[in-house]
């Protein structure tokens, strides 16, 4: 009943000037399926262990993107964008069930800090 899983980062930390830093990222991430797992349940009988929850699916995501910050004294403003996608295409074990609830999405913030 275990999960393989395997995740590699690499980001770049790079400040420009004083006051500006720049961070780009890449993130990778893969894992196997639960044996208890199945997106849906077909049966007489429930077994003892058994589970919907679709992070316990095999799939695959990888997520890209930067940081940008400009820090002036005790304030700083940071602008961050990411882009995330995963699905079930190439993983290194075959899935026995599909899973209904992968996601694709872009991700954007701003922050605005104080340090005291």
């Amino acid at each position: 009943m275990s999960i393989d899983s395997q995740t590699i980062e690499v980001s770049w930390h790079q400040n420009i000037g004083c006051c500006v830093s720049i961070k780009p990222f890449f993130r990778s991430y893969s894992q196997s399926q639960a044996d208890f797992y199945a997106p849906f349940y077909r049966g007489s009988s429930v077994p003892d262990y058994y589970s919907s929850d679709f992070r316990l699916s095999a799939y695959n995501a990888s997520s890209w993107g930067a940081q940008l910050k400009y820090q002036l004294s005790n304030w700083s403003i940071a602008l961050y964008g990411e882009r995330y996608t995963s699905g079930d295409e190439g993983l290194l074990k075959e899935k026995s069930n599909a899973d209904p609830a992968l996601v694709d999405f872009n991700l954007f913030s701003v922050e605005l800090g104080y340090t005291f």
